[in-house]
């Protein structure tokens, strides 16, 4: 059966002193459903409400780029929207419920909600629209997304160390070494060739999950081989700047690649086990305003991964050209 708006996009266009005049058409469709370019016009009008409503539309860039948005912006976020909607649909009964719970939140009932919605130049109708697929985009975060997120301690340690240190303060570093040397300090040496060969045997074994450790104390020529390749905390005034390089690019938990250092005439892999400094007091003061930052962004990338997979599954079409 043909959907009232899909023949309304079909018929257009309405004849007017002998020339026809475009009512509506259509901007993309998804599936079964359809976009169109009153669709769009209905975004810019309400974008501030979407603000207000849309758990995934406050803060993004659309968002502040508000009714200026270009039409392919907003075209691209309703097909994206489409998508979710499709998967996660709500009946009018779903969604009464929804605004019903809110009103009792905030102690008001429907006609006051109309009223503050018309003093700010909305329709109910759009309200209810807009509240309709905030409520699928909260249901696809409770049941795809949510279990996929997650932010560890040293997740917080990584980013604040990272971005966030004043870079005035030495840190201190804990790290773990797999050293192989190379007597012979000549790249074409058979000795160069054998330490290389080790050193890509131990790099093999952490490949596979082998324990830093053990690898360390069977392979490694360090003297911190019999602790595991252990080198404590060292404080970067302490590292040479050929190690402290390839430090402050790790994780931590992070493991580096494999390490020529030719001036030393041997081959290592560092671990970086863990960062602290004098600044950890400011760490503990914005630990949770780190926490939320990234739990934020993870839930976008990991939302941005659903979508785009959704996006392979389903039939897209585009009007070839937007402004």
């Amino acid at each position: 059966m043909i959907s009232a708006r899909f023949f309304f996009f079909l018929w257009g266009t309405i004849a007017y002193s002998g020339t026809f005049q475009v009512i509506d058409r259509m901007e993309a469709s998804v599936n079964a459903s359809v976009i169109l370019r009153s669709d769009v016009k209905k975004f810019q009008e309400t974008v501030g409400l979407r603000v207000q409503l849309d758990p995934l539309f406050s803060g993004t860039s659309l968002a502040k780029k508000g009714a200026t948005a270009s039409e392919a912006e907003i075209v691209d976020f309703l097909i994206e929207e489409k998508i979710i909607t499709q998967q996660f649909s709500k009946t009018n009964d779903e969604v009464e419920k929804e605004i019903n719970a809110m009103l009792t939140h905030t102690r008001l009932n429907q006609e006051e909600l109309k009223k503050a919605l018309h003093q700010e130049g909305y329709y109910y109708h759009d309200y209810f629209e807009i509240m309709r697929n905030s409520a699928s985009k909260r249901e696809l975060i409770d049941r795809e997304i949510r279990t996929k997120v997650s932010v560890s301690e040293n997740d917080i340690k990584n980013y604040f160390y990272h971005h966030r240190a004043s870079g005035k303060v030495p840190q201190v570093f804990h790290l773990q070494i797999i050293s192989v040397s190379d007597a012979s300090f000549q790249p074409k040496h058979r000795a160069h060739f054998l330490a290389q060969k080790n050193i890509l045997k131990a790099q093999e074994e952490l490949k596979k999950g082998e324990p830093f450790e053990e690898i360390a104390k069977r392979m490694s020529d360090d003297p911190t081989s019999s602790s595991g390749g252990d080198l404590g905390d060292l404080d970067e005034t302490e590292i040479s700047s050929e190690y402290l390089e390839n430090i402050k690019k790790l994780k931590i938990g992070a493991i580096s690649p494999i390490i020529e250092s030719r001036s030393q005439g041997r081959f290592y892999i560092l671990k970086l086990v863990n960062i602290n400094s004098h600044e950890s007091h400011r760490l503990h003061q914005i630990k949770d305003e780190i926490r939320n930052e990234l739990t934020t962004q993870e839930y976008k990338h990991q939302i941005a991964l659903w979508i785009e997979k959704q996006k392979q599954l389903a039939f897209i079409h585009k009007r070839t050209t937007h402004k």
